[in-house]
Formats: structure tokens, sequence, C-alpha cells
């Protein structure tokens, strides 16, 4: 074959010999193409499919239903119909695809991550989910697993990568910070339902001890196994301590997780607030100890760290029914009145204890009817015990007030008409 200089190629472009095609081979393309008009103007193009399956219109509104009707059965779960919404769930659900069982158990996650009180009742509801698609479809909770791992890694270990098959809407829970703890929960619930082997509880506790990003979180993984600590855990929360690591509240927190163990309780508050109980709930006091002393200690930590978000955590997770929120408004109200106005860290502890109270009522973190309830508690030991407060009638007036103006009346009208408010 002879091979064409560049140069000469260039040249035909301008050659009248190269300008035109040769009549037959010109007919020929007439021929072959005389069924287009190139004087068309409205051409059709074909549009590139998005292969995209999470762009998939279809695909998502799939999802969104499953996600919907999941959601709407969780919203009616308790103890006494379980059994009846297992029934409902297989009527709805019944045999799906793998995909769609990972929707499913994202869906859980995300229902437990934000209702944390539910923890007990949704798992159990998890387990049998998972144990009747296991035996008819083979099907594990490795999604669930794989969720929760990765969130509780992402908290705690630095650089680490979140794994790719996880949906994006998860991606974003596991890196925010607002559910750290809840998951915290989720594992010890895990465990606690043998889910999980208790072998768990060794891998996170080496990662939570030997982390230094949020240090607060070893009081609150420790406190939820309700146990003493070890001698070992013990020396390691002591070294912990002995770091220019811990901000005062890590100090108290990790002081009270010790002292938790060693069963001593703060003699200060707890001896003014048992003199405010009569004689004759001393069967009652005896009972309520613990709930007494956890009130004590996280009213104290407030005073000195001021942290909302741990009396939110305190009211979610320990305060668990009617009567426990309705008592914690009480002692709320009793370390409000005891407490004088003492400065701590250029704060009037009075007014942080108001201001708390007054953020409780704005953040809605209890119902009205607690905290009024709460202070007909409370008011049961006024006549007793208000020679012992500081500034009593003030203090009442003030109260009242900031009551009556968030709505919160009924049930105590008779008290703010004692008080003219």
């Amino acid at each position: 074959m002879e091979t064409l200089d560049i140069k000469q190629f260039i040249t035909f472009k301008t050659d009248n010999e190269t300008l035109e095609l040769d009549k037959n081979i010109f007919n020929l393309f007439k021929s072959l193409f005389s069924g287009i008009d190139k004087n068309k103007k409205n051409k059709k193009f074909v549009k590139k499919v998005n292969t995209n399956i999470l762009k998939n219109q279809t695909v998502q509104n799939n999802k969104d239903i499953i996600s919907n009707k999941i959601n709407l059965i969780l919203n009616k779960l308790s103890e006494s119909n379980i059994d009846n919404l297992i029934i409902e769930f297989i009527q709805n659900i019944n045999q799906i695809d793998h995909d769609t069982f990972n929707e499913i158990q994202k869906t859980f996650y995300l229902k437990i991550v934000s209702e944390i009180n539910f923890v007990k009742i949704y798992i159990k509801f998890l387990k049998i989910i998972g144990y009747l698609y296991n035996k008819v479809q083979g099907y594990q909770l490795s999604y669930f697993y794989s969720i929760v791992e990765s969130k509780f890694k992402s908290d705690y270990i630095q650089q680490f990568i979140i794994p790719s098959n996880l949906s994006h809407s998860i991606k974003n829970i596991i890196t925010d910070q607002t559910h750290r703890i809840n998951n915290l929960i989720i594992i010890n619930n895990l465990i606690d339902n043998n889910m999980l082997s208790e072998s768990i509880y060794d891998y996170c506790n080496n990662i939570i001890m030997n982390q230094e990003i949020y240090i607060s979180d070893i009081y609150h993984w420790f406190n939820l196994k309700n146990r003493q600590l070890t001698k070992n855990e013990i020396n390691n929360i002591t070294i912990i301590l002995g770091k220019n690591i811990c901000s005062p509240r890590d100090v108290i927190l990790l002081e009270n997780l010790i002292n938790k163990t060693n069963n001593t309780v703060s003699d200060s508050l707890s001896s003014n607030i048992q003199t405010i109980i009569p004689t004759s709930q001393n069967t009652c006091l005896i009972k309520s100890e613990a709930f007494n002393n956890q009130c004590i200690n996280i009213l104290e930590e407030y005073l000195i760290g001021n942290i909302l978000d741990d009396i939110k955590y305190f009211i979610d997770t320990v305060c668990i029914d009617i009567n426990t929120k309705n008592k914690f408004c009480e002692y709320l109200f009793q370390y409000y009145f005891i407490t004088k106005p003492t400065n701590i860290e250029n704060k009037d502890s009075t007014i942080v204890i108001f201001d708390l109270i007054k953020q409780i009522i704005k953040n809605q973190y209890l119902f009205k009817s607690n905290l009024s309830k709460g202070l007909l508690l409370f008011n049961n030991t006024w006549k007793t015990q208000c020679h012992n407060y500081t500034n009593s009638i003030n203090k009442m007036k003030k109260l009242l007030l900031l009551l009556k103006n968030a709505g919160i009346t009924k049930g105590i009208e008779f008290l703010l008409n004692q008080y003219k408010i």
C-alpha cells in the first residue's frame, strides 16, 4: 500500500479534483439514504436512559411505600399487641427481595435511633422479624448490624471510611452526632437480646476507653451496663483523669462513675432532699433511692457544666414513664427551692436552675402535665418545708408566672389564685 504524505493529504482540501465526489459514488449514497429529509426541522432525539437505580423514581417510590408501611406498624407497637402486629407485618410486607429487606432494616434503624425511649420493644420486634425472614428466605440482619457498627466507628475512630453499601440517607445519620449516645443504647440492647455476642462489650470498651474525642461517652457507655466497674476499668479511668484532656464536666462524670461503683452518693443535696420528704414516705424513698440519686447527680452535673443535652438524654433514657417524669419534675422544683444564690463560675446557681426549667418547657422535653403534677407533688410538703427555703414566696411566684406564661395551668389553678398570679 502506498504511504500518503500528510502535507499532500492536506492539499486535497482545496484541490478541485477532490472537492466533489465521483457521480457513481454520489448516486450510491443517495440511494442508500434517500429516506432522510435534511430540511426536516422536527428531529427526534432519543434521550439516554439513566440506569442509576438510586434515581429511578419507581424504585424510590417502592422504597418509600415500604418505609411508610413499616413506620405505621411501629407507631402502633406495644407489649400487648406485638403478636397481632407481627401478623399484620407478614400480611402487608410478605416475601421480598434482598434490597427491600435492606430497606426494612434501614427503616428500623432510623426509627429506633430517633425514638430511643422505645428501643426495647423495637428491638424485640426486629428480632422476631429477622428470625422469620431468616427461616423463610434465608436473610440475615447483617445490614442493620453494619449500620450500627459504622455509626459507632464513625463516632470514635478517626479517619474511618463508611462502607459504600450504605445508602446516602444512612451515611448522613452515621456522620450526625445527635444520635451518638442513642447508638450506644442500641448496641447495649442488641447484646441484652442475644442478637450480638457479649464479646462486643470488650471490643467497644477498648475503643471508647482509648478515644479522646468524646470523653463523657465513657461515662454514658459504662452507665448503660448497670454494673460496677472492674478494677482494671477503674484504673484506666483514673489514668484518663490524670491526663490534661478532660474538661471540668468530663472530670465530674468520670468521678461519679467511679463513685457509683463504690456506692457513694453526694451528701450535700441528698441530705437536703431527704429532709423535704416526710417520714411517712420513707418506704417510698428507699424504693426510689436509685432514681433519687440519679436525679441528684444529673442536676449537680448541670449546675456545673450547663449541658442541656445531658438533661434531655436523662429524661429520654431514665424517665421512661409518666411517674418517673413527674417525679423528676418534683426533684427539679425541690432543687430550685433548695439551691441557694451562690456563685458557680460567675453564675448565680438559682438563676441557672430557673433557666433550666425554662429550657425544659421551651424545648418540650416534658409534657405540660408532667410539670404541673410535679409541682403538685412538691406542694404536698410545702407547709412543713417552706421555712427551709430562701426567698420561698418570691421563688414560688416567679415559678408560677413562668408556668402560666407557658400555658401550664391545669390542676394548679388554686396555686395561681393563692399567689395572685
